[in-house]
């Protein structure tokens, strides 16, 4: 990386081997890279400045909350790759920063230096692309609706109407809109049928992710 700034990397890896081969692949590419496990973690966070924070852990220690408030103080954000820890399906950290990333085990050395330094010079992926509210993470590209500790597929409907919901999000979706987004224009359909997905989608996700505005739509905040 001759005549530019190097990149910084901050390690939390469960194991030691990956850690050190992940390292060892970051800093033949030009990186400075530091290694930290448990609360330690949060201090490197806020003393290394890393670009990228390659996260592998179960939300205990340190915890979601303690790693959002550390995120939300630092003045340059970092980009967060979190991968899964061996015996979990998926893990979700979602932070208020400029991006989210999520990638699911086996994740080797290899890949989590090349998604690290995809996210660090901006390379769109579905690693990137997720759509995030209230803890929840929708991947438009696998099709993949992802809670922490979890990952769901939901029938094609609605998979399509939280996507369009969390896609504008904030924004009141009309039942007439969300009709036409589903739905052929010559099919047959009842008329509740907006709101049997709604309660579906409640029911699998969270209760709070969709809000009713009364005699008009939904909205997703």
């Amino acid at each position: 990386m001759t005549g530019s700034a190097r990149l910084n990397a901050l390690l939390a890896l469960e194991d030691p081997s990956t850690a050190r081969a992940t390292a060892g692949l970051l800093l033949d590419r030009g990186w400075n890279v530091e290694i930290a496990r448990g609360k330690a973690v949060l201090s490197a966070l806020e003393s290394g400045s890393p670009n990228v924070a390659v996260l592998e852990f179960d939300g205990d220690e340190p915890s979601w909350a303690d790693l959002q408030e550390v995120c939300t103080r630092l003045e340059e954000r970092p980009q967060l790759l979190v991968v899964c820890a061996p015996g979990d399906v998926y893990q979700v950290l979602q932070l208020p920063a400029r991006s989210h990333a999520y990638a699911s085990r086996p994740a080797g050395p290899n890949l989590i230096a090349a998604q690290a330094e995809a996210l660090a010079h901006g390379v769109r992926s579905n690693l990137d692309a997720c759509l995030c509210a209230g803890g929840i993470a929708l991947d438009p590209v696998a099709r993949q609706v992802y809670l922490p500790g979890s990952a769901m597929k939901l029938p094609k409907r609605e998979f399509d109407l939280l996507h369009l919901l969390m896609s504008r999000r904030g924004e009141v979706v009309t039942r007439e809109e969300a009709v036409r987004h589903l739905f052929r224009w010559d099919q047959d359909i009842a008329s509740n049928a907006i709101d049997v997905h709604i309660h579906y989608l409640r029911r699998r996700l969270s209760a709070s992710l969709i809000r009713t505005v009364r005699g008009v739509g939904y909205v997703v905040d």
